[in-house]
Order: C-alpha cells, then structure tokens, then sequence
C-alpha cells in the first residue's frame, strides 16, 4: 500500500519467488496510521479470499513502529510470528526461526499465517 514506485518493489518480489502480489495505490491511503492501515489492508486481503501465508516487513521506512503483523493478525484471526529470519514449511505448518537479538527461538504455526521479516531473511534471485 503506498506510492505509484511501490510497483517496482512488487516486481521484486515477483521476481524473488512471491505468487501472486497485489498492491493498493490511492492518495486517500498516504499517511495512514498504522492503526488504519491495517484496517485497510485487512479489508484488500478478505476481498483477496484465500491464502496461504502473508509476509510482512519487521517494520517499515515510515515510522517503524514493527506493529502490521500483529494488528492484521488480531483483524484476521490469525496467528502472527515476528521478528523471523528462517522459515521452513511443510505441508500446512511453518518452522519458524526467530531472531530475538541476542538468542535465536524456533517456534511452529499452522497455515494459514501472518508473518514479520528481518531485513536479511532472503537472497533474492533475480532473473538474468
């Protein structure tokens, strides 16, 4: 959700391995709270309709407050994991590792899931 430029970044992930990607541009949504924009998120994803696993950053370059995952995941119902760096998957559970500063938690979660990600969870590979 954001600017028109956003559309390179879903292109990124794209082309990193992502599914499907969906983006939400309407000057309406600038400046939004975190608050709101997880209200507004929320409602774009139920109107999605089913998934598997949504990826958020640990926080984001306008105010890092590291609070989307846990906001959509109460709106949502479902369970939220932060801070991850690893993520395993089989079948319809997550193996998640989770890096808490000066330790390292491995924890499990069903799927559906909301997760948050530190900056160095992925290599991406992009196409050549």
């Amino acid at each position: 959700m954001g600017l028109p430029k956003l559309k390179d970044t879903i292109k990124d992930a794209l082309a990193a391995g992502a599914d499907e990607a969906a983006i939400l541009i309407d000057p309406l949504l600038n400046n939004l709270d975190s608050a709101r924009t997880a209200k507004v998120l929320a409602k774009a994803i139920q109107k999605i309709g089913k998934f598997d696993l949504i990826i958020v950053g640990e926080g984001s370059t306008d105010n890092y407050s590291a609070q989307m995952a846990s906001r959509l995941a109460e709106l949502l119902n479902l369970p939220a994991i932060t801070y991850v760096n690893k993520v395993e998957h089989s079948g319809t559970m997550l193996k998640l590792t989770r890096n808490m500063e000066e330790s390292f938690e491995v924890v499990e979660s069903p799927l559906p899931a909301i997760i948050s990600v530190t900056s160095g969870i992925n290599e991406p590979a992009f196409p050549h």
